[in-house]
């Protein structure tokens, strides 16, 4: 066959990265295939995906109750629900399963370049989110920003500065903090943001269901309807959150910036 072109229009950059997932199996499976979407994926060498050898609850549970999720590639460390859907469709078209190693595909394979000349700062920011955003922005970051200033912290806003790519990947690497949301962004960041990551978690998820496999801290308030899992269906709908959320307007600049001071 002559080969695959997949085409992703979604916004969302951690389904783009599940994507770039997708088109290394298809490759490895003798499948020509490349991807097609509005911006380039470029990056890092392993963005960790997840494991049902011990897996964490939450997220087993999503995948289990996901209307798309069957048994096909579920016990095969494949059970991303997007990933999952175009694994189908793929194998029905090529008429066989497609073959999956455990050991290879437990990360996205993407590329890091190293930059010359990046600036090192004491935080880089991840302050803004794909169309989950309403649910997982942070109202506070200016005020956050000016508490630094004063301090004479150092940072850099990279969604402000529209620093991403590979780019972005070096300023993380350069920096003692990565402070983010549960976004694509820190996904994407993950392999230099470990071990000096703070995330500003939402009532959205709990952390393990989406940051796991990371060595990340996090911060959050508890709120009583936490999680809520509000469904891509409800945001389009225009469903919006009935308690205003709570869960990132309690999370206090005061809290996140002294949070900050013991990590640096």
């Amino acid at each position: 066959m002559e080969g695959l072109r997949l085409a992703w229009k979604g916004r969302g950059f951690g389904n783009k990265l599940i994507m770039a997932h997708l088109v290394k199996i298809c490759n490895d499976n003798g499948i020509s295939t490349v991807l097609q979407n509005k911006s380039r994926i470029e990056g890092l060498v392993d963005v960790p995906m997840y494991s049902f050898e011990n897996p964490k609850e939450e997220h087993q549970r999503y995948h289990l109750f996901s209307p798309i999720v069957t048994n096909t590639y579920k016990d095969k460390n494949c059970s991303e629900p997007v990933l999952v859907t175009y694994l189908r469709l793929i194998s029905n078209y090529i008429g066989k399963e497609l073959e999956l190693d455990d050991s290879r595909h437990d990360h996205i394979p993407v590329v890091f370049n190293e930059l010359p000349n990046i600036p090192a700062f004491d935080v880089v920011m991840c302050t803004q989110t794909g169309h989950w955003g309403p649910y997982r922005e942070w109202p506070y970051f200016e005020v956050l920003k000016k508490m630094l200033s004063y301090s004479n912290i150092s940072f850099v806003d990279m969604n402000k500065n529209k620093i991403f790519s590979n780019i972005c990947l070096n300023y993380v690497r350069n920096a003692k903090l990565y402070l983010g949301l549960e976004t694509g962004m820190s996904h994407y960041v993950s392999k230099f943001a470990n071990k000096k990551a703070l995330i500003l978690q939402s009532g959205f998820a709990p952390f393990d269901f989406w940051a796991y496999p990371y060595k990340y801290d996090y911060i959050k308030s508890i709120v009583p309807c936490s999680p809520c899992f509000i469904n891509i269906q409800d945001i389009s709908s225009g469903v919006a959150c009935k308690r205003n959320n709570q869960c990132m307007a309690a999370l206090t600049p005061e809290r996140v910036f002294e949070a900050i001071l013991k990590r640096l």
